[in-house]
C-alpha cells in the first residue's frame, strides 16, 4: 500500500476524497469551467443549504468572478 501523506486527516471520516489542481500558464488563459456531478441525488437539510447560499458570494468575491453556480437538483428530476 502507498504511503498517503493525508491519510490520518481522512481516517474515520465520511468524506475520503479530495480535488486539487495546480498549474502554470504561459499565457493568460480564456475562460476555465470545471464541474462536478453526483451519481445520484443527495439530500440536503435547510441549515446545510441555507449554509452553501452563504458561501457562494464570499467565493465568488474571493475569485472575483461572479459567474460561479452552484445547484443542488431536485430529488425528483430525471436528468441527474
Amino acid at each position: 500500500q502507498a504511503h498517503y501523506p493525508y491519510k490520518e486527516h481522512f481516517h474515520g471520516r465520511k468524506r475520503l476524497w479530495e480535488w486539487r489542481i495546480q498549474g502554470h500558464f504561459k499565457r493568460r488563459p480564456g475562460p476555465l469551467y470545471c464541474g462536478v456531478e453526483l451519481e445520484k441525488y443527495v439530500p440536503v437539510n435547510f441549515a446545510t443549504r441555507t449554509l452553501m447560499r452563504g458561501i457562494i458570494p464570499l467565493v465568488q468575491g474571493a475569485l472575483q468572478c461572479k459567474q460561479i453556480r452552484h445547484e443542488i437538483g431536485k430529488e425528483d428530476d430525471p436528468s441527474l
